[in-house]
């Protein structure tokens, strides 16, 4: 009968869910839990560490980069104020600018040139009740008060600025002697250009109303409304920028508002660029520029805008980027997706997902470089879930990644990702990662095997780590325990483990239904599970061949059995981790 092998000793492939777990090559997997394949082998993923902020007491509002040539800054806002934190000193400010409203989910934020732009989006039924912008240049609040309405920066929500322009969403039209409501922000407008002699004139709305035809552009009504705005970046341009790109329920359009403004009313400025349920924008903290793309959150999924729109003439399903973590997607809903965000640094995309109210409980990785070559670089793959933190936003400065998140007690804690370190704990709280194979079928799916052991080789070794693995067989729910242990690695330089074995129980569970030991099966699928620092190298899985009697149909019984969790046979897909004390 002899022994049979099979294992995996790369993961290039990384995390695959658009197909069956049996049908996965060698080199992917069916699921992982807070690792890395950054390199071809799965490890413990980078670490969080939390910053020490103080920040005030009240609901998180969002957060935006504010980027100077002195100093880089967050503004973010908490229970209807603005605050700025310095990231040199993580010095805090006192509250800036007039009360915002404390009641909405997200404030708007955009930097343009030097200003920062925080808007509440306050859905109000008319002009006077809504809240004017704040208006920052650096920590000195901007004052347009002496203007008149329809020259200062407009009530709105979503904004960006580019080609010297800042462009607004707006639920407000106006229309020559006052502001009026358009029943829903499916509009946005233009205002004045820069001057480099004047760079206030930024702030200032004149040119929607002295130009003929104004400034305000009207998206097609089967779009619905606005929920993000962004300018294509790294375009062959005087300014590297390409079109202003809105994006709203039901579809992305462009605007060549990089074209001289007098002749904004000759040229075919605004184009549909594809439209249709599921492929729009949903928030505009998850519509994040990066490289010449936009990476953002859709309805049914995470989608770029170059692959959606090389996408649109096909007769094919025009699908999301997102397959191989589909089922992590699918933990949203509708009512969280419209405050999902994205953050792009160290050469991933990070996505936040699996939400419990207004926080979310963990991170979708893409890495963008697994590895590269100088024949050119390959194509970005999954890592998988990252959970630890309980999350209400993610946000990249330069290329640093940081979250907005609640520690045990709900109060808000600051966290940045270090892709240096990859330490096994986080304030002295280990990370508990998995891997999930695909089903291993040693040589032959055809033939019955018994499962011997599993043998790990490891590396990159830091501390205790404990070390778990768990197999199930041919398609059954749950999965049954193998033995378990703890490495001592010590300090210092990581230590390596080679043929580390792991062997099913003494006292195999058994099917209720029909009866069959669970070590014995024609497939194996193995979860590794470790808390702390560590590198799997390789697995290598080992069986033997048993003969086996085809089932015959007439042989079933009627059985009410139902098949439970318990000591010897648990769920392991629960995604519910500990998070950061």
């Amino acid at each position: 009968m002899g022994k049979v092998y099979d294992g995996s000793q790369s993961f290039l492939g990384g995390m695959n869910q658009s197909l069956d777990e049996a049908l996965l090559q060698s080199h992917q997997y069916a699921l992982g839990v807070n690792i890395s394949s950054r390199k071809g082998l799965v490890h413990t993923r980078p670490a969080w560490s939390i910053l020490d902020v103080n920040f005030d007491v009240g609901s998180f509002q969002g957060a935006a980069a504010y980027q100077l040539n002195s100093v880089d800054r967050i503004a973010l806002g908490v229970a209807g104020r603005v605050y700025l934190l310095d990231l040199s000193t993580l010095t805090l400010s006192s509250a800036l600018g007039d009360s915002l409203s404390s009641s909405v989910d997200r404030f708007s934020f955009c930097q343009a040139d030097r200003y920062m732009v925080v808007q509440d989006g306050d859905p109000s039924t008319s002009w006077a009740d809504a809240n004017w912008p704040v208006i920052l240049n650096g920590e000195t609040v901007i004052d347009q008060s002496a203007e008149s309405d329809n020259e200062r920066l407009p009530k709105g929500g979503a904004m960006a600025y580019g080609h010297g322009r800042l462009f607004v969403s707006t639920d407000y039209v106006w229309t020559g002697s006052a502001w009026t409501n358009d029943l829903g922000r499916v509009g946005f407008v233009a205002g004045d250009v820069i001057k480099s002699y004047a760079p206030e004139d930024l702030l200032k709305f004149t040119e929607t109303t002295y130009l003929n035809g104004g400034g305000r552009f009207q998206l097609p009504e089967e779009m619905g409304f606005i929920k993000a705005m962004a300018f294509q970046k790294n375009v062959a341009s005087g300014t590297g920028l390409g079109p202003l790109i809105v994006g709203a329920e039901s579809g992305l359009a462009a605007y060549l508002v990089n074209a001289p403004r007098s002749e904004w009313q000759d040229i075919d400025i605004g184009t549909v660029l594809y439209s249709g349920p599921g492929v729009g924008a949903t928030s505009e903290y998850a519509f994040v520029p990066h490289s010449a793309d936009i990476y953002y959150r859709s309805e049914d999924g995470i989608r770029t805008l170059r692959d959606t729109y090389s996408r649109k003439e096909s007769s094919f399903a025009n699908d999301p980027i997102s397959g191989q973590v589909e089922d992590l997607m699918a933990l949203d809903s509708s009512a969280t997706r419209g405050i999902a965000s994205i953050a792009a640094g160290g050469r991933r995309i990070l996505c936040t997902t699996s939400p419990m109210g207004s926080i979310f409980q963990g991170l979708v990785s893409l890495d963008l470089a697994p590895y590269s070559e100088m024949s050119g670089d390959r194509a970005p793959v999954y890592d998988g879930l990252w959970t630890g933190l309980n999350i209400l936003q993610v946000l990249s400065v330069r290329d640093d990644v940081y979250a907005f998140c609640q520690d045990a007690s709900g109060n808000l804690k600051l966290a940045k990702l270090d892709e240096s370190a990859t330490a096994g704990t986080e304030n002295s709280q280990s990370t508990l990662c998995r891997v999930y194979t695909g089903y291993k079928f040693f040589e032959s799916p055809y033939n019955l095997k018994q499962l011997e052991n599993i043998e790990l080789f490891v590396s990159g070794i830091e501390g205790d780590v404990d070390v778990k693995a768990y197999y199930r067989s041919d398609k059954y729910p749950l999965w049954s325990a193998m033995n378990s242990g703890t490495i001592k690695g010590g300090s210092g330089l990581g230590q390596r483990r080679r043929r580390m074995r792991f062997v099913p129980l003494n006292t195999p569970g058994t099917d209720p239904v029909k009866q069959d030991q669970l070590n014995r099966g024609f497939a194996f699928q193995f979860c590794v599970q470790w808390e702390g620092k560590m590198q799997i190298d390789r697995i290598l899985m080992t069986g033997v061949n048993e003969t086996s009697s085809f089932q015959k149909l007439s042989d079933e019984a009627d059985t009410a059995v139902d098949l439970a969790a318990g000591v010897d046979q648990v769920e392991l897909d629960d995604y519910s981790y500990e998070v950061l004390p």
